[in-house]
């Protein structure tokens, strides 16, 4: 039995299936936490939506932004009638790949589909998990946290969740920080009242990554390092939390980013990647 976390997916849903093959996922005995964003942008989004809610009850799923751009969308679509071909959004959805997953969400579970499957499991997704393991505590959560409060988010903002969610230990958060927040998580060294932060939303190798130097422990008694910006693994953002008498917290990036997807193991903290170039051809 082992726990595996994987972030953004977007619609690489081969490429996923090739993540569980590699790292010898076991559909009745182990446990997947998917942290949001399992549509847009790659070319089997349906297909890979289709499989995360066909999937065990050891197999959890939070809410990414992408999931709460297209709720309004599909709900509004809905109560209209109106087809993909027809319709022009005004949603921060359309801009991020939602024409294409509209349409071949349409098209493959159509318009009772949508309404009895799609939208109501997008609306059931959770905002965050916490899980103790090992004799660790860990906060798993789509783009990060506003810790000291609820915040206004740092990118765009949804017409979906508007909720404030009381998070353990952590205290209120709006729901759209919990979904978009950027530079106010990454480069905060507000202390992090977990073992580990597991994060996505950002990529790995994007310039919020190479540009800064982030905070980090000056003494690591386990010989880690801080961050090892611009490339397609995870980041690891590491440092002292002063109000736990030194003990070290990570927060960790897992999103790869569209040239390879990650599964961190969270028994032993094991990195897995595969490649996703093979699949991204189908979007040239």
């Amino acid at each position: 039995m082992a726990t595996y976390v994987v972030s953004d997916i977007h619609g690489f849903y081969n490429t996923f299936l090739k993540l569980l093959d590699n790292i010898d996922f076991d559909m009745e005995k182990d446990t997947l936490y998917i942290l949001g964003d399992l549509i847009d942008r790659g070319p089997h989004s349906a297909e890979m939506l289709e499989w995360a809610m066909n999937a065990p009850e050891n197999v959890h799923c939070l809410l990414g932004n992408h999931e709460d751009m297209a709720i309004p969308v599909l709900r509004d679509s809905l109560s209209d009638l109106i087809e993909p071909s027809m319709i022009w959004y005004n949603e921060p959805w359309s801009w991020n790949g939602g024409r294409e997953t509209f349409s071949a969400l349409w098209e493959k579970f159509g318009l009772d589909g949508i309404a009895f499957r799609v939208l109501p499991w997008l609306k059931s997704l959770p905002l965050y998990f916490t899980i103790e393991l090992n004799g660790k505590d860990f906060l798993l959560v789509h783009a990060g946290i506003a810790i000291n409060g609820a915040r206004m988010s740092d990118d765009y903002i949804s017409s979906g969740n508007q909720d404030f969610i009381d998070i353990p230990r952590v205290g209120e958060n709006w729901a759209q920080s919990l979904l978009w927040i950027r530079e106010n998580w990454l480069y905060s060294n507000t202390p992090v009242p977990y073992d580990y932060v597991i994060f996505g939303h950002t990529r790995c190798n994007s310039g919020l990554m190479r540009d800064y130097v982030f905070w980090s422990a000056e003494d690591d008694s386990k010989g880690r390092k801080a961050v090892d910006n611009g490339k397609d693994t995870f980041v690891h953002i590491i440092g002292f939390d002063p109000a736990a008498n030194g003990k070290v917290v990570e927060k960790i990036d897992i999103d790869t980013g569209y040239g390879s997807l990650g599964a961190l193991r969270l028994d032993d903290m094991r990195e897995f990647y595969v490649s996703a170039e093979e699949e991204a051809k189908e979007l040239e």
